[in-house]
């Protein structure tokens, strides 16, 4: 490196240093807005009343219960359920989170759980009654029902649905 060019590139390092140390610390991680924003889009669809996951995370209250749970969960890329790997190409309605949500828990666990303003709350989410999707054309009954028991790990089962339908169709949406 020539010396007047090296004499320049330190003296953009000096100046970033310089900015850097005017730059405010980052506020820390808090539920109200941070957190919330994440639950609310992608757990709470599952973790709310009358769905399959067993507790609720609506509110802080419910979080903070759960927090260590969330984040070992979250970190193994275990919660939200998503077996998929990344492919080449993405999946419509991925369930997946990014790297930095899943960085925002542990980082809102390590803070102390800050709840925040709520002023910086989202609303809560709201869900259609009933069906999710609309009024079904074809509900499909198992021979006999399937019980599953409670327990750690996810379980997969294929299920045997006997059709009705007579003609190829195609499916715009399927719910449990």
């Amino acid at each position: 490196m020539r010396p007047r060019t090296l004499v320049g590139v330190l003296a953009a390092l000096a100046a970033t240093a310089a900015a850097c140390r005017n730059t405010p610390p980052p506020s820390p991680v808090t539920f109200d807005r941070d957190i919330a924003p994440i639950v609310f889009s992608n757990c709470a669809p599952c973790h709310r009343p009358g769905e399959a996951a067993p507790f609720t995370l609506l509110s802080y209250a419910d979080l903070v219960k759960h927090a260590d749970g969330v984040v070992k969960e979250t970190s193994k890329h275990h919660m939200p359920p998503w077996p998929p790997e990344p492919g080449e190409f993405p999946i419509a309605g991925e369930r997946r989170l990014r790297q930095d949500q899943i960085d925002a828990f542990q980082s809102w666990v390590n803070g102390g759980m800050k709840e925040g303003n709520p002023a910086d709350l989202p609303p809560r989410p709201s869900w259609p009654e009933g069906w999710q999707y609309g009024v079904p054309d074809v509900v499909l009954t198992p021979e006999r029902a399937y019980t599953l028991r409670p327990g750690a790990e996810d379980v997969y089962r294929n299920l045997i649905l006997h059709s009705p339908l007579k003609a190829a169709v195609y499916v715009r949406a399927v719910e449990f």
